[in-house]
């Protein structure tokens, strides 16, 4: 009799894990689909000039910001899949410091629905 209640409560302990493995196989799923959605900074040898590039994995609705002094707006648009370059300099001269760029992708140009955000440090010299 023992045998057969440890057999049953092994059985009721591997089904619950068996549900709580796919409950969180189905929340990663999401954020793997967003790792299409890509944003990097490239310094341009010899110039206060930063290479932004990003990716994006469908049509949708972008905003590129970089946290300066001037909260400097890079790009906002409607914008098809593909890859894009943009190029930073700075306002204020300065190439030394160091500055936050925020990528935010919305679904379309309501912006209800964000669909992926990134951020990126773009190093200074």
């Amino acid at each position: 009799m023992k045998r057969i209640m440890l057999a049953a409560v092994l059985i009721i302990i591997l089904l619950q894990l068996q549900v709580n493995a796919g409950v969180l196989c189905q929340a990663s799923v999401p954020g793997n689909a967003n790792q299409d959605y890509k944003l990097q900074s490239v310094t341009v040898s010899g110039e206060n000039i930063r290479l932004v590039q990003f990716t994006l994995a469908e049509d949708c609705y972008v905003t590129i910001k970089v946290r300066d002094s001037d909260l400097t707006q890079l790009a906002e648009g409607a914008m098809e899949k593909g890859d894009y370059n943009i190029y930073y300099k700075s306002s204020d001269g300065r190439s030394d410091r160091s500055v936050k760029c925020i990528m935010e992708i919305y679904r379309d140009q309501s912006k209800t629905e964000v669909i992926c955000t990134r951020e990126i440090m773009l190093q200074g010299k």
